[in-house]
């Protein structure tokens, strides 16, 4: 049997548009790299299996939505579905395609990179909803546009800091220069997710009719905005810390991995939950 020394590897079946990183400048292993990315690809399909319940709930329910809302809950379901083919694709990659070839656990497919962008588009669609939900019970075009101002703020900064991230992997040194990017991207968003959950729970508030029943209605509606808010906001802030406090590196990488479907799907949630309540009260109230 062979050494370690006398082995020789074939070279890496390298992807498109995969970057090279040198595992020896930093100290990182294959449990820090691979194992967070499992959890996450775990998570990714629980997430993707309850939002595909939610999705067939939701056009059985709703089947009278305007057709907007619709291609909008269809799109957030394919991009789930796209998410978690891409981060499936990437791991048997690693694991399976390339698990003769150690240095393959340095490198990073288009399908990773892809995944990250997906997480950040089904994020901005979700509070695009809310930002229209904002406008419709504020009445104030002004609030609004603050607010989907903000969403597209923390987008672009997300978009590029993902780009950005995974074309410099390669340059640890040069990697940690990028920390002011996922900062800035963390905070943006942590500050739209906060102040859409202010605005919602302040605007239904003020719709407090004094009867008992579509008051419950609308308390349970303010419930599910302030919680989709709050789980997204300390997502957003846990990873500011570890941002802030070590800067950003590999193993921050992976973190992301996990955080990016459970903030998706707990913003899918609350939009569909806030939907459905917003919809039933008319029943309510009637009954």
């Amino acid at each position: 049997m062979c050494t370690t020394s006398e082995c020789s590897f074939p070279p890496p079946d390298i992807p498109p548009f995969s970057f090279p990183f040198i595992m020896e400048e930093v100290n990182v292993t294959a449990v820090d790299i691979l194992g967070g990315l499992f959890i996450g690809d775990l998570l990714t399909a629980l997430c993707f299996g309850i939002m595909t319940i939610q999705t067939s709930t939701y056009y059985r329910s709703f089947p009278n939505d305007g057709r907007l809302v619709k291609l909008a809950v269809c799109f957030l379901w394919v991009l789930g579905a796209f998410q978690l083919a891409c981060v499936t694709r990437s791991l048997y990659w690693w694991l399976v395609t390339n698990s003769h070839n150690p240095l393959a656990l340095g490198r990073v497919t288009w399908e990773f990179t892809v995944y990250q962008i997906n997480a950040v588009c089904a994020s901005v669609i979700v509070q695009t909803f809310f930002s229209h939900r904002v406008y419709y019970l504020s009445g104030n075009p002004y609030i609004g546009v603050l607010v989907q101002v903000l969403v597209l703020f923390q987008f672009g900064f997300g978009a590029t800091a993902c780009i950005v991230v995974n074309m410099n992997l390669d340059s640890p040194e040069l990697l940690r220069k990028y920390t002011w990017l996922i900062v800035t991207w963390l905070t943006s968003q942590a500050i739209a997710d906060v102040v859409i959950a202010a605005c919602m729970s302040v605007l239904l508030r003020h719709r407090r009719t004094g009867f008992q029943k579509a008051d419950s209605v609308i308390n349970r509606m303010v419930l599910y905005t302030i919680c989709t808010g709050l789980i997204t906001s300390v997502l957003s802030c846990f990873l500011l810390v570890l941002v802030a406090k070590d800067g950003f590196d590999f193993s921050i990488f992976t973190v992301l991995a996990i955080s990016m479907p459970l903030d998706n799907a707990a913003e899918c949630r609350g939009s569909w939950n806030c939907r459905s309540q917003c919809a039933y009260r008319g029943s309510r109230v009637q009954g």
